[in-house]
């Protein structure tokens, strides 16, 4: 408990929003499916005589509030609104906004949350009726005969769905391009949209010139497609750390089994390889197996092929928020809004984020659960001292946690935002957007990530901008699961995001795979194309590809950290400002110079928190100066150290164990704590406490986190 409390003291968190709902008399609203808005809202459950009663949206309970402040102000306590169990389908955002203000204070804060005992979920769509067999002619013969029996069709039309979001390239390149996508689910669970192959991958035949708008692969299911519009691809068609979400424009067969594909516009960058990976989605003919669908979005037609009965279930289309924005795109959307508590609710399904916090300040979201959405699961914008701890993010399309501030002045000052990720457990992200999706990310100054469990991604768990963040006591596993030359924590290109600390997580099981040919492998903390000023300490990399990679980064401390069977090496240290990416370092004009020139680096407050950066524009900036590696212990690795092009001359080098036994307690069962004759101890290293790591138990409250099932 000491380690949280100094964590949410450094986060600058104010307890009270969390805490004061307790404080005195508070006003209580409640909401339920069996509500109605014409009713007061002040009894959990309708009154005998059905005159009085809960209410039944969300928005007559945030207007009694406005009401009640307007006429009395918020009690000492402040507000309650009381959601009982039960499904609650959203077509559009719930919006809590500045102007009329829907905030709290930090004495009396607004909460929503369920009701004692009770489950609400709030579904972001449209729950869809109406499934028929399909029975139009030219449509069961571009379906196989089994998917002719099961497939079924609705139209969406019927189901005042009439705005689907059109399908957008995305990828590598075109991040901000995407703005989320209609999505079918069943049983409150994302489907598949209709791909080819179903399990694995197509291979790109022959690399086709940089900027060509075709490829070739070799497959004959082609031949018995009918070809529309609506046909897509994503693969990692130029290299293995990025995907690309392309619109084919048409396909043409020759003997059967060549196939080229024309796309409506280039690949976004890097082309295409031999041997680059890909799959079909959306093809009507593809619709194959239990769970699959296919959205006709000429016609308005969903094709579904359901993998139980849908007498009893509840399939939707989702449709609330809007990805690729923020101010106003989540299910749940906060502008400009401050000491406001979100707690114990379910969600389920959105195009845009499940819950975006936009502004304000000292929030609160705790122990909700999160499943689907086409982009993230919870975004925190521009906010300051807002905390996201205890809650389960689940199969988000882009990222699981997204914390982003764009005041390029909170940077120049190094003024700390303060946010706090805690206690969660977050797993299955980047599910339609790949790479750079990952289960955190975290940019701006000063925010604290801690206790987390992060596990199955495509590519990185963490991904850090920024200066002066504080990551400990996560626990990451499974992740980069289809990628190569990537890391499981990442962060690069940049010489001023100094003062982050990377200490007591425990990073393992993190293993190149999908398909991914190349060498790289997969790496625990990668710092890459020059990043500098990070602290490891205490860390645990155990079978990962690669532990640490300082990739022509300066002033970076790995220190006290627990290397065990690395496939490749425990650290690998390179120079690539001088041979590869030496253009990072000789055109001034580079992401890396126009980074540095950006920022005050050579005045203070910059010149005090990092000394070393006043004269990194002449003090040989291609070379990788400053690093130091102490204290660590190195076991079962394929090496200790690898480097490249002389980085291993600029290392500082100590008391590193790296020959012989350190005598952990149970090495096969993974206890890396060290025997009490550990010849460790007598180089200096440190006790790392390794029943720490991810959600664990709390103190003070007796709270159990669960990890996954």
């Amino acid at each position: 408990m000491k380690c949280l409390r100094q964590g949410l003291a450094a986060t600058g968190f104010s307890l009270a929003v969390a805490l004061s709902a307790s404080i005195g008399a508070c006003a209580d609203f409640y909401v339920a499916t069996n509500g109605n808005d014409a009713w007061s809202g002040l009894l959990p459950a309708p009154a005998s005589n059905g005159t009085d009663g809960p209410f039944a949206s969300l928005e007559a309970a945030r207007n009694a509030i406005r009401t009640l402040k307007s006429r009395s102000g918020l009690p000492a306590g402040g507000a309650r609104v009381n959601l009982r169990g039960g499904r609650y389908m959203r077509q559009s955002s719930f919006k809590l906004t500045y102007s009329p203000n829907d905030s709290g204070t930090p004495l009396s804060p607004i909460v929503y949350q369920a009701y004692p005992g009770e489950t609400p979920c709030i579904l972001g769509g449209v729950q869809i009726a109406g499934f028929n067999v399909v029975t139009n002619a030219a449509i069961l013969a571009r379906l196989s005969a089994s998917a002719q029996t099961n497939v079924q069709v609705a139209t969406l039309t019927d189901q005042v769905i009439t705005n689907l979001i059109p399908l957008a390239r995305h990828g590598v390149g075109l991040w901000w391009n995407w703005t989320g996508q209609n999505e079918l689910y069943f049983q409150d669970q994302p489907m598949q949209l209709a791909r080819w192959p179903n399990t694995n991958w197509l291979s790109v035949a022959a690399s086709p010139a940089l900027g060509a708008d075709h490829f070739s692969f070799i497959g004959s299911n082609t031949t018995k497609w009918t070809w529309d519009t609506n046909t897509w691809v994503q693969g990692y068609f130029g290299n293995e750390w990025g995907d690309n979400f392309q619109h084919v424009a048409s396909l043409s067969v020759t003997n059967g089994t060549t196939n080229t594909v024309y796309l409506t516009a280039p690949q976004a960058s890097y082309g295409y390889v031999t041997g680059g990976r890909f799959y079909f989605l959306n093809v009507l003919e593809e619709l194959d197996s239990p769970g699959e669908y296919y959205i006709d979005r000429v016609n308005g037609l969903l094709y579904f092929w359901p993998p139980s009965s849908l007498r009893e279930e509840h399939p939707f289309v989702s449709t609330a928020g809007k990805g690729g924005t923020i101010n106003g795109g989540g299910v749940f959307s906060y502008n400009m809004i401050s000491n406001v508590v979100l707690s114990g609710i379910t969600f389920v399904g959105g195009v845009g984020p499940l819950v975006e916090i936009y502004g304000g300040r000292d929030n609160l979201v705790s122990n909700c659960t999160f499943t689907g959405s086409s982009c993230d699961g919870v975004d925190l914008m521009n906010t300051f001292s807002t905390v996201v701890t205890r809650c389960t993010i689940a199969k988000p399309g882009e990222q699981g946690l997204f914390v982003h501030c764009d005041r390029a002045a909170d940077r120049l000052t190094l003024a700390p935002t303060t946010n706090s990720v805690t206690f969660n457990t977050i797993h299955d992200m980047s599910r339609l957007c790949w790479t750079y999706n990952p289960g955190i990310q975290i940019d701006d100054v000063g925010n604290y990530v801690a206790y987390n469990l992060i596990y199955n991604g495509r590519h990185n768990a963490i991904l850090i901008s920024g200066n002066n963040h504080v990551l400990e006591y996560n626990e990451i596993r499974n992740v980069c699961t289809e990628t190569s030359d990537s890391g499981a924590v990442y962060m690069g290109r940049n010489w001023t995001m100094r003062g982050n600390i990377l200490r007591y997580n425990y990073i393992h099981n993190v293993n190149q795979g999908g398909g991914a040919i190349s060498s790289s492998g997969v790496r625990g903390i990668y710092m890459d194309d020059c990043w500098s000023g990070t602290t490891i300490f205490g860390n645990v990399l155990c079978n990962t590809d690669g532990g640490v990679v300082i990739n022509g980064g300066r002033d970076n401390l790995v220190q006290n950290n627990i290397f065990v069977g690395c496939t490749t090496e425990a650290i690998y240290a390179a120079q690539p400002g001088f041979t590869y990416d030496a253009s990072l370092i000789t055109n001034t004009n580079s992401q890396l110079w126009t980074n540095l020139y950006a920022m005050p680096y050579q005045s203070p407050p910059w010149s005090v928190q990092y000394p070393a950066l006043v004269s990194i524009a002449t003090n040989n900036p291609g070379a990788a100066l400053g690093n130091i590696i102490r204290n660590n212990i190195s076991y079962n690795n394929g090496a200790w150290i690898n480097s490249y092009n002389g980085a291993l001359t600029n290392l500082a080098i100590a008391n590193n164990f790296t020959s012989g036994d350190p005598l952990f307690v149970n090495y096969g069962a993974r206890n890396f704590t060290l025997s009490t004759n550990s010849p460790a101890w007598v180089l200096g290293f440190q006790p790392i406490p390794m029943n720490a790591f991810g959600p664990v138990l709390l103190p003070a409250t007796g709270l159990k986190i669960l990890g996954p099932p």
